[in-house]
């Protein structure tokens, strides 16, 4: 489990260090405070074996709406801080993990885009190096043969997950449920999707004629329901508790996690949240803007027995420089009952 990080010449990151991280962190801060980067960081750093697709995976969910005909060109100097093209360093005490983004440039003409990344512990001290070719302007080219699902498709199921604004495709939902189905980790989900439907007692996924879709068993009720006939939320939900049970033994991201939810299912979802990532071993990150995410995360947190697995950080500029401010739960508490902001 990550208890520190150090993040420089990323994105927005000059040079930024955070301490003290728990089981459950979530993350708040102004617009462009650097909220998203940060889970990118350290989704970048937990794949070290596949640094490249998790590279292009990070890019792809950032400009999905600039992407057509089934490719697309990204400036990779948009990775650095002040676009600068130096080294950036991503590293933490997870097993001494560090990964390294560099340019090179040979003969004037090869442009690449350097990974090197280490892990060191006390049976292992490994270190890998690759590189992406650019075209002459810094820009990396991706292709997909199917922009939808291309990007899962070529990456085995993981327990290290970054979601962005609660927003999973129908394919990787339907991979993380043929890996639970039928397994104790179902009735986590069902428990979950009971946040809003207290009558859900099953769950399927149908691709029938090509038309997929999730079903839902309703009590007293004969005929399943499609679950876009339930809302938001209860998409946002099932997204976020497959990503949970998946992550067994890993990290869960979540960008924006309150995305969908009405702040009385927030509770709810914060207690599932803190109950399944310590039984299941999963640390997770998220991020808000909202308030109401923010006191119904300080009141799940005041009901579990060991208050210190969940802590909240806000990103914040001194100096022009960001740094974390972290409120333990005692703290969160009393900044909740005064009406202390904390975004």
């Amino acid at each position: 489990m990550l208890s520190n990080l150090t993040i420089k010449n990323y994105r927005c990151f000059e040079d930024f260090h955070i301490d003290s991280l728990e089981q459950v962190n979530l993350f708040v801060g102004n617009n462009n405070s650097g909220k998203t980067s940060l889970l990118e960081a350290i989704y970048l750093l937990i794949n070290l074996h596949d640094k490249e697709q998790t590279l292009i995976e990070i890019i792809y969910n950032r400009n999905r709406d600039f992407i057509s005909n089934k490719h697309f060109y990204y400036q990779i100097t948009n990775l650095f801080n002040r676009y600068q093209p130096n080294k950036s360093r991503i590293k933490a005490n997870l097993d001494c993990r560090k990964i390294i983004l560099d340019f090179s440039i040979k003969a004037g003409v090869q442009i690449n885009l350097s990974f090197e990344t280490r892990e060191q512990g006390d049976n292992a001290d490994f270190r890998f190096k690759e590189q992406i070719p650019l075209m002459n302007n810094y820009c990396l080219e991706v292709q997909f043969t199917d922009i939808n699902n291309d990007l899962w498709i070529r990456k085995e199921i993981s327990p290290y997950i970054l979601v962005y604004k609660n927003n999973l495709s129908f394919t990787q939902m339907l991979y993380m449920w043929d890996k639970i189905d039928l397994t104790n980790k179902e009735r986590k989900i069902i428990k979950a999707l009971n946040i809003i439907e207290n009558k859900l007692e099953r769950i399927s996924f149908s691709t029938l004629e090509g038309y997929n879709q999730v079903k839902l068993k309703i009590i007293n009720e004969e005929a399943p329901i499609s679950i876009s006939n339930m809302g938001e939320g209860m998409y946002c939900l099932l997204t976020l508790a497959l990503s949970l049970v998946t992550a067994e033994n890993g990290v869960l991201l979540v960008d924006e996690i309150e995305t969908g939810l009405h702040y009385k299912a927030q509770t709810d979802m914060w207690r599932l949240i803190l109950e399944t990532a310590k039984e299941l071993n999963v640390q997770v990150f998220a991020t808000t803007h909202s308030w109401d995410c923010i006191t119904t995360f300080q009141e799940a947190l005041s009901q579990v027995e060991d208050r210190s697995i969940g802590k909240l950080f806000r990103l914040d500029s001194k100096y022009d420089k960001l740094r974390a401010v972290e409120y333990s739960a005692e703290d969160l508490e009393i900044a909740v009952e005064e009406g202390i902001e904390v975004r």
